[in-house]
């Protein structure tokens, strides 16, 4: 082969070289920008996971919440059908007639009514009586606390 053959045969060997070198170098500028929008889709995907399992929770507690309202309604118990009284016996020792006698009172016997206790004790005010066992003449009465609300049904079922 003569030199100039062989030199421009050399010289076209560097210039692919160098194009091959160029496109390789666009290549993986190209794959790290397709990593960085395949990492953003990853966590888009993630996000757009999470936010269908809280619209499938949502819709778990839509059909409860239904559910319930159309038990409630078929029990009677309807919101405009119902009064409230809030009933409170502040921290005291009472006897334990007067105690049975407050607990009966939060559900009267001639309407219907739901008693809906928030905060309750009922205990001994000494530690060697107990409330399980019949009273001795020395026991001072019970510890009662009652808050809660009671609602009466204001009319009867048709």
């Amino acid at each position: 082969m003569s030199r100039p053959v062989v030199i421009l045969l050399f010289v076209g060997l560097i210039a692919a070289l160098v194009v091959s070198a160029f496109y390789a170098r666009h290549g993986f500028s190209e794959l790290d920008q397709l990593r960085v929008e395949l990492h953003a889709l990853d966590r888009e995907a993630a996000v757009l996971a999470e936010q269908r399992e809280q619209v499938e929770r949502r819709r778990e507690i839509e059909q409860a919440a239904t559910d319930l309202l159309d038990r409630a309604e078929s029990l009677g118990l309807q919101s405009g059908r119902w009064t409230e009284r809030r009933l409170r016996y502040r921290s005291s020792t009472m006897p334990r007639r007067d105690v049975l006698a407050a607990l009966d009172e939060t559900v009267p016997e001639d309407r219907r009514a739901l008693f809906v206790p928030r905060a309750w004790t009922v205990g001994v005010s000494d530690p060697g009586f107990s409330l399980f066992s019949v009273p001795s003449q020395r026991e001072r009465g019970l510890n009662f606390e009652l808050t809660g609300t009671l609602y009466l049904q204001v009319e009867e079922d048709v």
